[in-house]
């Protein structure tokens, strides 16, 4: 709608304009054009102001906290739609001159605004109490979904990778770490422990165990050379040498999950079913029911004679396998058969029945 001009010419302005163009005394036009009123110029030099003295801390006092009309709220005139920048982008040309600016303003002040500064203790309070009880909104499905769909198949460059090794090599080591002699108690090991529990259970584990699945494993064709074999061997004894409690918990926890499942395997599984055809006097003890020597054989011979039998495969062995393992058995006695998983039923019944 259309309103007269707010000068009192009686002509009538444009719509959503208070004057008509020129009226509103504007550049030269002006009465005061050319004339400065800064400094000794302006009627209130060297005057106090209203907010001087008393009434300045009073008036601050009064509007802290809780008391603010904005506490807690959003100012309605710059949030969302009401924003200036509602919808709009900066050209390449403005982030490059405000970069500039930038570089500029902190090459003069290097140590302007808290770089090498800390907060003091009364500060660091302060600032607590302040946020204490206020609630960051949530973020909406609606958000989540824009968001993980912004950030798909986006990866930093070998370069900025590059750059944040660079950056945090030797940062964290030693010394220089935040736990450096410094140990965990029970009860904090115990929540962390709860936690990670709580993280991995239910969907995020399966999602994390079909995302490292199959070839999508680093490891994936991958085998381990006799040298790495040799060394995890070494630091692996050296480690249950000196907490042999570590060793017992290794040994139970693999006990468990092979009893869950793993054992007896598809070649075992097809060794009891010839013994139970042919009626042969052995026993299936792999799942360590029986353990010699701190090793678990697969068959003992159940007619009171000390024989063993052992069923392997090339791919999980070394070498020297089978004549290691006999001369280890032959210490306490007893006679090892041994059953390749290439062997057909036949065969496999003539070692048995030897």
């Amino acid at each position: 709608m259309r309103i007269k001009c707010a000068c009192g010419c009686g002509q009538f302005a444009k719509e959503g304009n208070r004057f008509i163009y020129g009226h509103n005394n504007k550049g030269k036009n002006n009465s005061m054009y050319g004339i400065h009123i800064c400094g000794k110029n302006n009627h209130m030099w060297g005057k106090t102001g209203f907010w001087a003295g008393k009434k300045r801390p009073e008036q601050s006092k009064r509007m802290k906290g809780k008391n603010h009309p904005f506490w807690g709220k959003k100012r309605p005139e710059l949030s969302g739609k009401n924003h200036p920048m509602w919808g709009k982008h900066l050209s390449k040309k403005t982030k490059q001159k405000s970069s500039k600016s930038h570089k500029k303003s902190w090459k003069k002040n290097p140590n302007q605004g808290m770089t090498g500064k800390f907060q003091t203790e009364k500060a660091k309070r302060k600032i607590s109490e302040a946020k204490k009880g206020i609630k960051l909104p949530s973020f909406s499905e609606e958000h989540k979904r824009k968001l993980s769909e912004a950030k798909k198949g986006k990866y930093p460059s070998k370069k900025i990778k590059q750059k944040i090794s660079e950056a945090l090599k030797g940062k964290y080591v030693g010394e220089n770490s935040p736990m450096f002699g410094k140990h965990r108690s029970k009860e904090t090991r115990k929540k962390m422990s709860k936690n990670s529990a709580k993280f991995w259970s239910g969907k995020k584990n399966l999602k994390q165990s079909k995302r490292m699945s199959g070839k999508n494993n680093p490891n994936w064709g991958t085998h381990p050379s006799k040298e790495t074999k040799e060394k995890i061997g070494k630091n692996s004894l050296q480690m249950w040498k000196k907490h042999p409690e570590l060793r017992e918990q290794a040994r139970q926890h693999c006990i468990k999950m092979l009893k869950k499942g793993y054992r007896p395997s598809k070649f075992e599984k097809r060794i009891m079913g010839l013994i139970k055809e042919h009626h042969l006097p052995y026993k299936y003890v792999g799942d360590f029911n029986l353990i010699i020597g701190g090793k678990c054989p697969d068959f003992i011979n159940t007619n009171g004679q000390k024989i063993l039998v052992e069923a392997y495969d090339d791919y999980w062995k070394d070498e020297d396998y089978v004549p290691k393992r006999r001369r280890f058995f032959a210490k306490f006695g007893f006679k090892t058969k041994f059953i390749h998983y290439k062997d057909d039923n036949e065969k496999i019944v003539r070692v048995l029945k030897i």
